[in-house]
């Protein structure tokens, strides 16, 4: 059903920055930063936060895979990012053309990562996640969180890299990582863009978006291991939440083992 003028939210704030950076190159650390920034930023771990947000991607990377494009303007974006003032991670660099042209006064980020450290760290996760029982028995029965978000991943996947299996990605990682940052670099205005070294602190982002330097470490977060532990031990959780409460207290056991070890 077409939508009327008065069914689309109004922007709270203005669209800042659009980090379009790959998975695994600090986008939750950039979040974080560009929290402190007074930037309210979108990432993928706010799928969380709102039950509907999955189902607006999901919609989304369904007809741009279809399509291979997607008239969104500002108003059908704004339906989940009308709080936020920043973007980072999956799944919104799946739609990196479609944001860029939606805000055009938005600044742009990519953040610079060694391209074989981030292919290693970004397959193991994706190796973690398909290999595991636990993530290919949730998909198939949990049709209300972890069956609509692996449909997310894998169009995200076909959006940004052109292809979802492990044997694929493995051949073709570095090179998409390579096309993506070549081919936002090409749509933005070179004003409008910062590419960002990880690990280079505060000062080339505040400079970048004219704020203050924080009295205050740049966010690490999220690092490879830590993400392993906390996927690995969430999956657990969800698997004894449809178990029954009787598995859940089974397994509790284990699954504080699995957080701390």
């Amino acid at each position: 059903m077409a939508r009327g003028p008065k069914d689309f939210p109004e922007r709270i704030v203005p669209m800042e920055v659009l980090n379009l950076s790959m998975p695994r190159t600090g986008s939750l650390s950039i979040k974080h930063a560009l929290n402190v920034l007074g930037i309210n930023c979108y990432h993928g771990v706010n799928l969380a936060d709102n039950s509907t947000d999955k189902w607006f991607f999901l919609e989304a990377a369904r007809a741009k895979v279809e399509h291979k494009s997607l008239e969104y303007s500002h108003r059908e974006w704004d339906q989940v990012l009308a709080n936020f003032g920043g973007v980072s991670d999956n799944p919104c660099i799946a739609f990196s053309d479609e944001l860029i042209a939606a805000y055009p006064d938005a600044k742009v980020i990519l953040v610079k990562r060694d391209v074989a450290s981030w292919a290693e760290s970004f397959l193991e996760i994706l190796k973690d996640w398909r290999g595991d029982w636990k993530f290919v028995w949730l998909s198939r029965y949990d049709r209300w969180i972890f069956g609509p978000l692996n449909e997310l991943l894998t169009l995200s996947l076909q959006i940004i890299f052109g292809g979802t299996s492990i044997e694929y990605l493995e051949r073709t990682a570095t090179l998409k990582y390579k096309e993506h940052y070549q081919h936002v670099k090409a749509i933005t205005p070179p004003d409008k863009l910062l590419e960002y070294t990880l690990g280079s602190g505060w000062e080339p982002l505040c400079t970048f978006l004219g704020k203050p330097v924080p009295n205050e470490p740049f966010p690490r977060v999220n690092d490879r291991q830590a993400f392993l532990r906390s996927t690995r031990w969430i999956r657990w959780v969800y698997v004894a939440l449809l178990a029954g409460t009787g598995a859940l207290v089974v397994l509790i056991p284990i699954l504080i083992g699995r957080w701390m070890y």
